[in-house]
């Protein structure tokens, strides 16, 4: 019976460009202050994303 590869992510590089436009989506742009907050629906999932983010 073949067992599936576990993958460690803390091996995994660390994805700045990612996290910034995570956090870009999030908290919005810093070149425009007045742009609007992400729909309701998306803030738990970006939350989620950055969490992820700093856990790694």
């Amino acid at each position: 019976m073949n067992t599936p590869m576990k993958q460690d992510i803390s091996a995994l590089p660390v994805d700045i460009v990612r996290m910034h436009q995570t956090v870009s989506l999030l908290l919005g742009p810093e070149d425009q202050p007045n742009a609007l907050p992400p729909a309701p629906k998306d803030v738990d999932t970006l939350t989620l994303a950055l969490r992820g983010h700093l856990e790694r």
